[in-house]
């Protein structure tokens, strides 16, 4: 996420079919998710018909499973908002219906209404499971992640969406208008997304049918290995496409004079990005144009960047990089947020190192280094007592302080590591750290390992980073 985005307009959307691709032709270790959407958008309301399939490979009796409810954190009485001001109208979701392997099933809403728990059969470990869940979800009013404004819709987290077993069971983390509470594992999706044939649609993956009726259209898309799925709709938008390599770059856009620049930015940062860390992950990458509360936010396939940007080069190689560092490697956004917007702030400032720019780079590191040992300094003048540890949840951060923490601190600590072991072992140890992560969950010890391979121990250095070390005495401003 740039900045601390929360997204975009809401108000049309779609009609899926996630049909997934078999679990004989996935890893062992892989829970073959897949998702089955059929999805109606009419006016703020989309009426939503999902298959959820996977594996079981966690754990033998495991006799429940948890969905993430996002949408709810956008009632009017939400536990934890989405939103930080109040509305002009308010969201959620109601479930209608769940069934077990074609029976009905019974599940319990948590407290907050931010997770559906839903109970069958021990599973024993290589045992499949299907879920059949029938819901509607309202669309708020705004500029959030779910919500739609002014005839544009953004459409996030509106699905059940299921939740990631970390060992000790599923995650039930609760939603944060701070930071990026989305802590999702791979799957693929089939969709079948029904909306007002007015609207302009683009989504998290590629298109694979259009089909209209009367003033309805009917519009199919399928993709393999997506973090979050999400459809951006309006009316008014234009489209532009370019090519990187085989990959398929699209803009979407009302207003941009620069459209022409924006789009060749997005094109070539995928080509700079997939030489320099592994091949982009997916057939498309779609830019889209949003009102939206921050400067972007980032998702499968998919990069929103707010109408109002105030640096649109910044944003736009940022939230690129997140296809790499979230889309593909993917992290606890929780409790290591570091390990993608950290990675993903270096990666937008290295940019200009990887097309031979180096000025450019130097410049860009010394902004991101003053912006953070003036906060430093700031909270040492004022004797705060403000911890800048980066490893914090980030229930504990407000915006500045997270934004100056987990970007650019981490940030800091990424080009240390360059700067100490080189640039050659520091672009092999991003390699590596890729490959070895790709569509799986990374984060600190997976970097560490893939540091282990390609520069040396490097636990102690991010160890000193990560805690609360005060690194104004050793970083002195330029």
């Amino acid at each position: 996420m740039k900045k601390i985005l929360i997204i975009l307009t809401v108000a049309a959307i779609m009609a899926a079919g996630i049909i997934l691709t078999a679990c004989t032709d996935k890893d062992i270790n892989d829970d073959c998710l897949t998702y089955d959407m059929k999805l109606s958008l009419t006016e703020n309301v989309i009426t939503g018909e999902q298959t959820v399939r996977y594996k079981n490979i966690y754990v033998d009796g495991l006799g429940q499973t948890t969905f993430h409810l996002y949408a709810n954190a956008y009632n009017e009485d939400a536990a934890n908002p989405a939103y930080t001001t109040e509305l002009s109208s308010y969201g959620g979701i109601e479930i209608d219906s769940v069934s077990v392997n074609g029976n009905p099933a019974e599940y319990v809403l948590s407290e907050d209404k931010e997770y559906m728990t839903v109970s069958h059969e021990a599973l024993k470990k290589g045992d499949e499971i299907s879920f059949v869940i029938n819901y509607r979800t309202t669309v708020p009013e705004g500029n959030l992640r779910l919500s739609m404004l002014n005839g544009s819709y953004t459409l996030s987290g509106f699905y059940p969406q299921m939740s990631v077993y970390d060992g000790e069971g599923f995650r039930t983390d609760k939603f944060s208008a701070v930071g990026d509470p989305i802590y999702s594992s791979c799957g693929d999706y089939t969709v079948s997304f029904e909306c007002d044939q007015s609207l302009v649609v683009c989504s998290s993956v590629k298109t694979s049918g259009i089909s209209t009726s009367g003033e309805r259209q009917t519009i199919s898309f399928n993709g393999s290995n997506i973090r979050d799925f999400a459809i951006v709709c309006n009316a008014n938008y234009n489209v532009i496409n370019g090519k990187a390599g085989e990959v398929t770059v699209y803009y979407f856009y009302e207003n941009d004079e620069n459209a022409q620049e924006t789009l060749n930015l997005a094109v070539r940062a995928v080509e700079t990005y997939g030489k320099a860390f592994g091949a982009y992950p997916f057939d498309t990458y779609t830019v889209a144009r949003v009102p939206f509360v921050c400067d972007g936010m980032e998702y499968s396939g998919l990069s929103l960047i707010a109408n109002n940007c105030v640096d649109v080069t910044e944003t736009v190689l940022h939230e690129t990089a997140h296809q790499w560092w979230y889309g593909a490697v993917g992290s606890d956004p929780i409790n290591e947020s570091y390990m993608d917007e950290g990675l993903a702030t270096f990666s937008a400032a290295y940019y200009y190192e990887l097309i031979g720019e180096s000025d450019k780079f130097v410049e860009e590191m010394k902004s991101i280094k003053r912006a953070y040992l003036s906060y430093e300094r700031l909270q040492q003048k004022r004797n705060s007592g403000i911890c800048l540890a980066m490893n914090k949840p980030i229930y504990e951060f407000t915006e500045y302080q997270y934004q100056m923490v987990e970007y650019y601190k981490s940030c800091m600590m990424f080009d240390n590591l360059r700067e100490i072991f080189g640039d050659e072992k520091f672009a092999e140890c991003l390699k590596q750290y890729y490959e070895d992560n790709k569509f799986g969950i990374g984060g600190l010890e997976a970097f560490r390992a893939a540091g282990e391979k390609t520069m040396g121990d490097i636990k102690g250095l991010t160890e000193a980073w990560i805690g609360e070390k005060v690194v104004a005495t050793t970083f002195a401003e330029e």
